[in-house]
């Protein structure tokens, strides 16, 4: 508990608009980035886009990709969209604290556990590592095909979509609450 709190902290101290807008920035540059290889991707692979942008898909749909994808598509995924998606969850899980913190600390007091929710982007870094890993070491398989890790790779897919889509329900949540409050304000 107590490295989380220094890990608040640390966001707490060093969330500015300046450090937001720049975090926003890069994290719209990768995702940029990121499309323009995904077309590549698409173009070449035989079986259409990543894995990575499917929101819910089964282990034998994950099966089926890998069966039919193409060498020149691993080639492109692991050594040029793989190096790419290491650096974009790290963008945008800061962008995301950084954003909570902004938004909490005109609010809350420093003791308030609200201010946890700055952590909770990391968690879906966390599920985007562990699909990214999985999703490397199956291509690096090829052509055989571990279900196991496809299972795994399609749970960590489905989580890490689910923990985004909780990190959006926060920062809903706190804008909704911060309007609210402003609004009580002005009464």
């Amino acid at each position: 508990m107590k490295f989380l709190k220094i890990v608040v902290k640390t966001i707490n101290r060093n969330t500015t608009l300046k450090m937001i807008l720049v975090l926003l920035v890069l994290t719209v540059c990768l995702m940029v980035f990121l499309s323009v290889l995904g077309q590549e991707f698409s173009r070449i692979s035989d079986v259409g886009t990543t894995l990575d942008v499917n929101y819910f898909y089964s282990a034998r749909y994950a099966q089926s990709f890998f069966e039919q994808i193409s060498p020149e598509a691993v080639n492109l995924y692991l050594y040029r969209f793989a190096v790419a998606d290491t650096f974009f969850p790290i963008c945008y899980s800061l962008f995301f604290s950084f954003l909570i913190s902004h938004i909490l600390k005109k609010k809350q007091p420093k003791s308030s556990r609200s201010q946890y929710l700055c952590l909770v982007p990391f968690v879906t870094v966390f599920f985007d590592y562990s699909e990214n890993i999985f999703t490397i070491i199956a291509m690096r398989s090829l052509p055989d095909i571990n279900m196991f890790l496809v299972r795994l790779l399609s749970i960590s897919s489905s989580i890490k979509w689910v923990t985004f889509l909780s990190i959006i329900l926060v920062l809903l949540w706190l804008i909704i609450k911060k309007q609210s409050e402003t609004c009580e304000t002005y009464q």
